[in-house]
């Protein structure tokens, strides 16, 4: 398939980065209330930085291997800090709890703003989705070379990652408990569908955007089956 190690890197995002905060936090919200706000916004944090800081650090990496270029780790450390700590989803995050940490009050009315805008949040996370992959032409993409990229991060995606989350959730960290909140919302974070973040980086560095794009609509159309799934055996 002429895939080179760097551009790896871009497949291994798309089998772990989730719409963790434009889909997951409003659904977990949504289905157990306030009490889920915070460790959906933690989940989202542990989620997005890992993920975010791994695909430009393994990238730079592989990719001044083939080159030949000087590029040290320092420099593609402060890089991946950089764009993650500057992506607006990650900035309204961690503000949030740093309001929460600190008990700094918020005024009547940026409350009310902010629910309302916030209960729009899912509807407009998955609209602006749909316009931004709109363009492509599903059928004229669906071949055998594309099943064999699209296949296996769907399943790690949406089958391997919430099984693992719920293992580690369960046995290394011994939440016993299946009704802990903890435990419900790192699973329906981890069984959110492919993120679009995938398809930014992807663009950015020129790897099969038409794919990850494919991927991404068809893990968003699992989703809509197995995430009211999810929600149902998990409901408290």
């Amino acid at each position: 398939m002429g895939i080179g190690l760097p551009q790896t890197s871009i497949l291994s995002m798309g089998s772990s980065y989730g719409t963790t905060g434009y889909l997951g936090l409003p659904i977990v919200i949504s289905a157990y209330g306030e009490s889920a706000a915070l460790p959906a916004a933690i989940a989202t944090i542990l989620h997005n930085i890992p993920a975010i800081m791994a695909v430009i650090i393994t990238y730079d990496i592989f990719s001044t291997q083939q080159s030949g270029s000087k590029l040290s780790i320092i420099q593609s450390l402060v890089k991946a800090l950089k764009t993650t700590l500057t992506n607006p989803l990650m900035v309204s995050v961690i503000a949030g709890l740093v309001f929460v940490c600190f008990n700094i009050p918020v005024p009547k009315f940026l409350q009310t703003l902010a629910g309302f805008l916030g209960s729009a949040a899912g509807p407009t996370a998955l609209f602006a989705l749909g316009i931004g992959l709109s363009r492509l032409k599903v059928r004229e993409h669906i071949n055998g070379e594309t099943l064999k990229l699209v296949t296996p991060m769907l399943c790690l995606k949406l089958g391997v990652q919430p099984l693992v989350t719920f293992i580690c959730a369960y046995h290394l960290f011994g939440i016993k408990q299946v009704n802990d909140i903890w435990l419900i919302v790192a699973i329906v974070m981890a069984a959110q569908p492919i993120g679009a973040g995938v398809y930014v980086f992807a663009s950015n560095y020129g790897f099969k955007q038409e794919v990850i794009s494919l991927s991404i609509i068809i893990s968003l159309l699992i989703a809509l089956i197995t995430i009211p799934i999810v929600l149902q055996l998990l409901s408290v």
